[in-house]
């Protein structure tokens, strides 16, 4: 027969668990809900020229640095005429990137190699 502290101690570990992965998850969102708030959305109106400097990959969104100082957010996009075909598969630390203004075409140029991928419209569109 179970005694108290036999109950007390089931409970009490599968409760600290529970909490501790609220933590985890209220944390997370936190992060990425500010992320989302220093990286705007990189869209058809937009130039980008440099090289990206830092990123942060997230369920297939990138927020990428460029240079140093620009900062945007790439929703998920890809190019089945490459392998990998997502480009936060193919996105480095030194990979070049160029956007033109009121293009849809984002190039990376990477180890010599040219790949072009597609701004994603429908993730933004409200």
């Amino acid at each position: 027969m179970k005694t108290f502290w036999d109950y007390f101690l089931i409970y009490g570990t599968a409760a600290i668990f529970l909490l501790s992965l609220a933590t985890v998850m209220l944390a997370s969102d936190s992060y990425y809900s500010r992320m989302e708030r220093e990286y705007p959305i990189l869209t058809r109106l937009d130039s980008l020229d440099g090289v990206i400097t830092d990123f942060v990959v997230h369920h297939k969104h990138t927020y990428i640095q460029v240079d140093s100082t620009v900062q945007r957010l790439i929703v998920p996009t890809k190019n089945e005429q490459y392998e990998p075909e997502y480009f936060h598969k193919l996105i480095n630390l030194g990979v070049s990137i160029v956007k033109k203004e009121n293009s849809k075409d984002i190039l990376l140029i990477a180890d010599g190699k040219s790949y072009v991928f597609e701004i994603n419209e429908d993730h933004y569109r409200r």
